[in-house]
Order: C-alpha cells, then sequence, then structure tokens
C-alpha cells in the first residue's frame, strides 16, 4: 500500500506551503521598506534645505550635547554594573538610577533632571523611546527626600521567613555528633 508515501507527501507540501508563505511575507515586508526608501528619498530631495533646517533647530547645543552624552555615561556604568539593559533601557532601570544619583551621590533635583534628559535624548538620538512616567516618578520621590520625607511609598517588605521542615531533628548521636 502507498499510504504511508501519501502521508510523507502531505507532511512535505505542508512543508512547503509554510515556506513559499513565509517567502511572500519576507517579500511584502521586503517591498514595503523599499517603498518606505522610495518616500524618504522622494522627499529629501525637493526638501534637503527644510529638512536640514528642522533637525538644526531641534539639536541642542554642541556644549548641551556633551552634558548629555556624560550623563548617559555615567548610567551606562550603573546598567552595566547592575546587569541592566543599557538599549532600549526600561524606565525602571532610569527611575533607580535617578533614586541612586539623589540617595547614593546626593544630587540636586536640578542634577537629576539634567540625567534623565541627557539619557531621554541619547535614546532618541538612537531611535528608541523610553518611558516617562517611571523618570517622572523617581522625580517626584527624589523631590520628596531632597524636602525632608521618606520618598512615600510603600517600602520593601522583608521575605516571609522559609516554612519550618517537616522532618523531625536527629538525635545527636545519629547526626554524628
Amino acid at each position: 500500500m502507498t499510504l504511508p508515501k501519501i502521508k510523507r507527501f502531505e507532511e512535505f507540501d505542508n512543508f512547503i506551503d509554510e515556506a513559499v508563505a513565509a517567502a511572500k511575507e519576507r517579500n511584502a515586508d521586503a517591498e514595503r521598506k523599499f517603498a518606505d526608501g522610495v518616500r524618504v528619498q522622494a522627499f529629501e530631495g525637493p526638501f534637503a534645505d527644510q529638512l536640514l533646517a528642522a533637525y538644526q533647530r531641534r539639536m541642542p547645543s554642541e556644549k548641551l550635547r556633551e552634558q548629555h552624552y556624560q550623563a548617559f555615561r555615567g548610567f551606562h556604568t550603573f546598567a552595566k554594573n547592575g546587569g541592566a539593559s543599557l538599549m532600549p533601557a526600561h524606565g525602571a532601570v532610569i527611575g533607580c538610577y535617578l533614586l541612586h544619583l539623589a540617595t547614593i551621590e546626593h544630587k540636586s533635583p536640578p542634577e537629576l533632571r539634567a540625567a534623565a534628559d541627557g539619557i531621554v535624548f541619547v535614546h532618541e538620538q538612537r531611535g528608541h523611546h523610553v518611558d516617562p512616567a517611571f523618570i517622572e516618578a523617581a522625580l517626584d520621590v527624589a523631590a520628596e527626600i531632597a524636602g525632608g520625607g521618606d520618598g512615600g511609598g510603600e517600602g520593601v517588605t522583608p521575605a516571609d521567613p522559609p516554612p519550618p521542615t517537616s522532618h523531625e531533628a536527629l538525635p545527636l548521636a545519629a547526626a554524628g555528633a
């Protein structure tokens, strides 16, 4: 009987169908990227001067850019030493860094804002978004601490103690004593 062969052909046909579908999706993605590239070229050509002027207006001064890069270098060291993702960094990692600056390095609120701005600037320059909620929350906590408060929040509760073991203690002789 050829029944097993038919099953093998069906599996092969399924494999081919899946491969063709994947290839079509890759081609569609490539076509979209090509179309985007054509649009970019069509826009950049006639509007190159306006585009350059818009970028220049958005770019901070050389001095401020260097301050941003310096702030990011401090964050880079913090994230690397903590084993955290750097680019893009999660907002919680940035928030923890800002609280580190506030509580350990005793940075002022304006210095914290400058550090946050630098981190966000470098992320944006590389096309990454940073969730501002974590930054704002960290700055609020730091301001509370700077004002003499405890930073609010619920605090960290210690972990529950481990449950007692279910075995009975061995007599000293059995324990090797």
